[in-house]
């Protein structure tokens, strides 16, 4: 098996993006909040990969995960909710709004026709949950405040970034082996070699 630490899964733009929309429409519909902190939102989609990573051996968002200053992230769901220049990007602003003033964003509407699985989204209702008991019985609570929790995990001390770095890539199976699930490691990377040559048929199908 080749060294997995330089390979990642495939980034699925449109998961990114519904499970954003269910998370936002989930703490609207519990907290009342329609804007929520940009980096609550991202540490949120991490746990629920991490979680689902330990329990499916695969990776429902995909793509490079990075250990910041802040915390872990998905790379590409980073560049999208923060407004930089990224692939699809115009199409993200059409569900999902960016208030840079604030650094918030603010779910606009729901996608149609991407349907997540339902591992895929009982993770992402734990993860609203886990952002509403943390704000409704910590009064000390500040927006990015869920960054305290993913700076705990293993693998983000591990692959912390110097002070004059701006971020370390963390390899998926380094995610398995902190939460003691090594005995997936190598069922995800044949998760990801199949998921790899799915993306590259579509490719070729969508070139013709």
């Amino acid at each position: 098996m080749p060294n997995t630490s330089t390979y990642h899964f495939p980034f699925k733009f449109d998961q990114a993006l519904m499970a954003t929309a269910v998370l936002l429409e989930g703490i609207e519909k519990k907290r009342h909040r329609k804007e929520v902190y940009d980096l609550d939102i991202l540490q949120l989609l991490y746990i629920a990969e991490r979680n689902y990573l330990a329990k499916e051996g695969a990776m429902f968002i995909g793509g490079e995960i990075y250990a910041m200053q802040h915390g872990p992230v998905h790379g590409s769901v980073f560049d999208l909710i923060r407004g930089i220049d990224a692939p699809r990007s115009d199409e993200w602003t059409r569900y999902i709004q960016i208030l840079p003033e604030t650094h918030s964003v603010k779910r606009i509407c729901h996608p149609e026709n991407i349907r997540l699985w339902r591992e895929e989204l009982i993770e992402l209702s734990e993860g609203v949950e886990l952002y509403c008991l943390m704000n409704k019985y910590n009064y000390d609570w500040e927006d990015g405040d869920l960054a305290k929790l993913t700076l705990s995990f293993p693998e983000w001390k591990k692959y912390k970034p110097a002070k004059n770095q701006k971020r370390r890539l963390i390899p998926w199976e380094e995610i398995l082996k902190v939460q003691d699930r090594e005995d997936l490691i190598a069922y995800a990377y044949r998760n990801f070699e199949i998921e790899n040559m799915v993306q590259k048929i579509l490719a070729e199908v969508f070139r013709q």
